[in-house]
């Protein structure tokens, strides 16, 4: 009886431990300036409190999205799909959102720069990113 009623004081305990993790990489991520990489450790740990939560795993597989690190983000995403919630709405929108971007990212190498020297493409990928969903 002690065991389970520890267990369950432990689990309470990283539920709001991860929540308190969540709540400061949004706050990073939504704030001025670039927080992206400042708020992924604590995104990551997070989940790592609750590997479970579908919605801590989202974010942290947009905010990877965003860095470039695309197969991390897909295995957020699948994990979402695959293992806790098959009807997951905005998972299914992310890895949409993934497969345009990484096809664009291929297209932007083999594409021209316009007369200013920027890639016209990346203005596409750009927009993909900012509409990327973060809760």
């Amino acid at each position: 009886m002690l065991d389970s009623s520890y267990d369950k004081k432990q689990r309470k305990q990283r539920k709001k431990q991860g929540k308190t993790y969540q709540k400061q990489a949004v706050e990073l991520v939504n704030g001025p300036g670039d927080g992206l990489r400042e708020a992924l450790p604590y995104f990551r740990a997070s989940t790592r409190s609750n590997p479970n939560n579908a919605q801590y795993l989202n974010n942290l597989g947009v905010t990877e999205m965003r860095l470039g690190m695309f197969e991390k983000a897909k295995g957020r995403f699948l994990r979402v799909l695959n293992d806790l919630d098959p009807e997951n709405e905005i998972a299914m929108e992310n890895i949409e959102d993934l497969k345009k971007l990484v096809s664009e990212e291929e297209y932007v190498k083999m594409e021209p720069r316009d007369v200013n020297g920027e890639d016209l493409p990346q203005v596409r990928i750009l927009f993909i990113l900012f509409h990327s969903r973060v809760m």
